[in-house]
């Protein structure tokens, strides 16, 4: 007997050994067999042959049969070591034939679906999938279970567990999204491990949003003045993010066909709104009111996933009375030439678009005398090209009228003037009135210019006792009394400074023309002393005074001033 093997896999037909039977006499067959073997045995492959040999007068014959024993064992066969026998019945004896084989311990399992694909809305939990873990084998096995990738923090599933043979388990996958889950496309792999070998199942789903925006708070005005712009606010929320706020404005319009009127929607425009940053707030400004008519807001939600809720808010366009005439008749206050006067005309009260034109403007004079008017916030005023031009403006607030007289007449007098000033607003405004203005320019009192002296101021000026010592002999800072030596600080007056009571805003002077001017005076000074008192005091009281005469002190880190200044030196003021 030939064996070909002792180990044998179970769940597989195979050749356990090669049997050879030999038997004298050539009438010898295999009448029958059986075994003891716990699965399907049995010979195939048999041939039988017959060899003769001769002996003296006689003649021996010898049989002989071989095949091959296969064995069945089934795919959840006990694994181990085994001792079986197989009997082979001829005519004349049963011959046994036993044989040792070990049963291969054989871990075969499977897993299946091996591919999950399915869609999950946000906010909700449920089972994701079952799964079938199958042992093919013949051995128990522990199942390890993991989890990866972007979806694997929403999915929960036992840790581990056992297969056995001809017992399937079956797994549950389970899965809890939070409602404030993003929607998008995610993908993981289960992985299940046994001692040496891992497989896998690809999952995949789709995280879809269907919850629809919430509308906490909506602020459109029910009442609004022809062509200004309301401001609308809408305080929206969503488990996600919200994506946009759209408006869509309708207005009722009369209709006649024939002998019938009849009132229609008609759109008017859509409205996006602008998200405040950090916030669940929204805002827009609606611009077309121009016609007086009832209006409706469809303001429509949407939010990132595409879900979208929608709210109607009527609002009525009223006529507007925005631009209130303080003045429409009054006279100027006097001025001098080269000064300028001011009169509050008008205040509009919403921001909404008014246009003044100076129709008339006549002054008695011959040199220029500017027309202006100046807004709200504004510094400085816009002018009037010449009568018959207009100026456009919106700010809410105050206007003021402005005459502005730029220069002096050769002759001195009193220059008379007088003008008028209509208005435009939107034919949806209510009218208003024009306005008429007249006043006086008067330079026949006007005062001879004022001189400036600059004056000695002895001792050293330093940083720390410039003020107390000008103050100490001039006066206190500021004062009538001391006003025309202020450039010992770093300030000199500038020509627009003239006529001015209060020096409050004028401008100085730069530093270095003012250094400039001393640095000049001072030469002259200084030679002058230096002679002097070298033929009074000696070289060496000189030198010294030299020294201090050479001293510079910092006044306020930009300007240096000098012990003294000659009388001489005079600015027009």
């Amino acid at each position: 007997m030939n064996r070909s093997q002792t180990i044998v896999d179970p769940g597989t037909n195979q050749t356990l050994a090669t049997v050879e039977i030999t038997a004298d006499g050539n009438e010898t067959v295999i009448e029958d067999t059986t075994h003891n073997f716990p699965f399907p045995a049995w010979l195939v492959n048999t041939t039988r042959t017959v060899s003769s040999t001769v002996d003296g007068n006689q003649t021996q014959y010898t049989t002989t049969i071989t095949g091959d024993l296969v064995i069945q064992p089934p795919s959840d066969a006990d694994p181990g070591d085994r001792s079986n026998t197989f009997y082979v019945i001829l005519p004349a004896e049963s011959i046994d034939l036993s044989f040792d084989y070990t049963v291969r311990e054989v871990r075969n399992w499977t897993v299946t679906p091996q591919n999950v694909s399915r869609n999950i809305s946000v906010g909700s939990s449920g089972v994701f999938s079952e799964f079938l873990v199958e042992q093919h084998g013949n051995a128990d096995q522990t199942i390890t279970t993991n989890v990866t990738g972007d979806l694997g923090e929403y999915l929960n599933i036992e840790p581990s567990f056992s297969v056995h043979p001809n017992t399937p388990h079956t797994g549950r996958l389970s899965y809890q999204v939070r409602e404030d889950v993003p929607f998008g496309n995610y993908s993981g792999q289960l992985e299940l491990a046994s001692e040496n070998e891992t497989k896998t199942v690809n999952l995949t789903a789709v995280f879809q949003d269907e919850i629809v925006p919430t509308v906490k708070q909506l602020d459109v005005p029910e009442t609004v003045m022809a062509t200004t712009v309301p401001e609308w606010e809408a305080l929206v929320t969503d488990n996600l993010a919200v994506d946009n706020v759209v408006a869509n404005i309708t207005k009722e319009v009369t209709v006649t066909d024939g002998n019938t009127t009849s009132i229609e929607n008609r759109s008017v425009e859509a409205v996006e709104f602008t998200h405040v940053q950090n916030t669940d707030r929204w805002t827009a400004e609606f611009a077309e009111t121009a016609d007086m008519t009832q209006y409706y807001a469809n303001i429509t939600v949407t939010d990132t996933a595409g879900n979208s809720v929608t709210r109607m808010a009527p609002f009525t366009v009223e006529g507007l009375d925005a631009v209130q005439v303080e003045n429409e008749n009054f006279v100027f206050s006097s001025i001098r030439h080269q000064e300028q006067t001011t009169e509050l005309i008008l205040d509009n009260r919403v921001e909404s678009p008014f246009t003044l034109q100076l129709d008339r403007f006549e002054y008695a004079g011959n040199t220029s005398v500017q027309v202006g008017v100046l807004a709200p916030s504004e510094s400085s005023p816009e002018y009037f090209d010449e009568p018959g031009t207009e100026l456009s403006f919106s700010k809410p607030g105050d206007y003021r009228l402005v005459i502005d007289s730029r220069s002096k007449e050769s002759i001195s007098d009193i220059y008379r003037y007088d003008g008028r000033l209509t208005i435009d607003v939107p034919e949806q405004h209510v009218n208003v009135s024009n306005i008429v203005f007249s006043g006086q320019i008067n330079s026949a009192d006007y005062p001879k210019p004022r001189e400036m002296v600059i004056k000695e101021f002895r001792g050293v000026i330093g940083y720390g006792n410039v003020v107390q010592e000008f103050e100490d002999q001039f006066g206190d800072i500021g004062t009538e009394g001391s006003r025309e030596y202020a450039y010992y600080i770093g300030r000199l007056p500038a020509e627009n400074c003239r006529g001015n009571g209060d020096w409050s805003g004028c401008t100085s002077l730069a530093m270095g023309e003012v250094d400039r001017i001393i640095e000049e005076n001072d030469e002259l000074h200084r030679k002058a002393v230096f002679w002097k008192y070298v033929g009074g005091l000696g070289g060496l009281t000189a030198v010294v005074f030299m020294l201090v005469l050479w001293r510079k002190q910092q006044l306020h880190g930009r300007m240096f001033v000098r012990a003294r200044l000659p009388k001489s030196e005079v600015f027009d003021r």
